[in-house]
């Protein structure tokens, strides 16, 4: 082995460690977890119902490819995810349909409207991210009315999400 096909091995190793390391930490709601090669955080999904774990859906893009992470949140610690950062199997054409319908709809919305509060109940949030700027829709239970369209496909989405398995 020569001294270039060293480096590459040391620096593959020195990568496979920081990846390891974010994915098992862990990490306040909101923080997202960074190594080389893990692609800019494209949209993320939350559901977090009332009095158990939530999940957090990540799709993240690296030459336009989607991977799809999820991670839990900790019940028993607020603000805060249970350790782990699982890759999910998806089908690449289904899962990019799916995040081109979803980024297509339109929300057209006052910062003025009726939102929606209470004590037991799921909260949600979307956001969808790219460069510098990003947007986030969150809200209880339904949401506001002006945002049906928006919340629906959301929890279609949701359905979709669940339904996917850890990669091997």
């Amino acid at each position: 082995m020569n001294k270039h096909e060293r480096k590459a091995l040391l620096r593959e190793r020195q990568e496979a460690a920081e990846k390891a390391s974010e994915m098992s930490r862990e990490r306040r709601i909101g923080e997202t977890p960074s190594w080389r090669g893990a692609g800019h955080l494209r949209l993320q999904l939350r559901e977090r119902p009332s009095f158990e774990s939530g999940s957090i859906w990540d799709i993240r893009e690296i030459e336009d490819t989607l991977t799809l992470y999820v991670s839990r949140t900790n019940p028993d610690k607020a603000g805060y995810l249970l350790p782990g950062y699982t890759e999910l199997v998806v089908e690449q054409k289904e899962l990019a349909s799916r995040v081109e319908q979803l980024e297509g709809i339109p929300v057209v919305t006052p910062l003025r409207f009726r939102g929606h509060a209470g004590f037991d109940g799921t909260s949600y949030t979307l956001t969808r991210s790219d460069g510098f700027d990003s947007v986030s829709f969150s809200w209880w239970e339904e949401g506001p009315s002006e945002w049906t369209p928006l919340t629906e496909a959301v929890a279609r989405f949701i359905d979709y999400l669940k339904q996917q398995k850890p990669v091997q």
